[in-house]
């Protein structure tokens, strides 16, 4: 999967959101819980957003440690929203781990299991792209 495939695979629309974890919870199993090797901050609110995580990332970095960064909207470009120690994701390890999912999505389709929202998927290639 090249990375244009990638990135038309990602933000293909589901059919709907749907205000429940069903569709990740699954996804997340079949890809083995990616999410549950990491450790987190999150940052939420309304204001000043951006600049807590610079601080933050900033602080952990330079202690040594590896920082990824998922962010939502983005400046400049794309891949920015997934980054780790401030540099953004390649387009080729992307466009693998948009592979890896659209791999999962045919067996949980398999099952029944329809398409996550295109948030949900990206939130799944930040866990795999971070661990």
């Amino acid at each position: 999967m090249n990375y244009k495939m990638a990135r038309e695979f990602i933000e293909r629309k589901s059919e709907g959101i749907v205000l429940e974890l069903s569709k990740i919870t699954a996804l997340l199993a079949e890809l083995k819980h990616p999410e549950r090797y990491l450790k987190y901050i999150h940052i939420a609110g309304s204001n000043g957003k951006g600049s807590i995580l610079s601080y933050i990332s900033n602080v952990f970095i330079y202690a040594g440690y590896r920082v990824g960064c998922y962010i939502s909207p983005t400046l400049y470009s794309y891949r920015e929203r997934f980054q780790v120690n401030g540099e953004k994701i390649t387009r080729e390890n992307y466009s693998f781990l948009a592979g890896i999912i659209a791999e999962a999505m045919k067996q949980l389709e398999a099952k029944g299991i329809s398409r996550p929202s295109v948030f949900e998927l990206e939130t799944v290639l930040c866990f795999l792209y971070f661990k």
